[in-house]
């Protein structure tokens, strides 16, 4: 995982690879598994939409953390055995245009 701050936002970008096959799993039941993990620790759901990668399925969320008393904003995507993670953190609403310019930056190499 990799971190950057600026002003008051956290930019994140990580990846996690599965240790188990996880191909024949439905990718919306493993982003819901991973939605759903991430929401523990007193963090609260405001907002979720299905979104794709090129031919990855993945999710778009926002996320109320109580105990940190931040915003989260991210994207998280299924790419074979490999899940990817942004997410943008701050006390307020981030700028949509900040979010949006992160979010479009990530891309997957051949």
């Amino acid at each position: 995982m990799y971190m950057s701050t600026h002003e008051k936002n956290a930019f994140l970008v990580g990846y996690a690879d599965f240790k188990n096959d996880v191909t024949q799993i439905p990718s919306s039941e493993l982003l819901d598994s991973v939605l759903q993990a991430m929401l523990k620790d007193g963090k609260k759901l405001l907002s979720q939409q299905n979104i794709n990668l090129g031919a990855y399925p993945g999710k778009e969320i926002k996320l109320w953390d109580e105990k940190e008393g931040m915003t989260l904003t991210g994207r998280i995507f299924i790419v074979n055995q490999r899940l990817y993670m942004l997410l943008v953190g701050s006390e307020k609403n981030p700028q949509v245009s900040d979010v949006r310019k992160f979010f479009d930056s990530f891309q997957l190499m051949q």
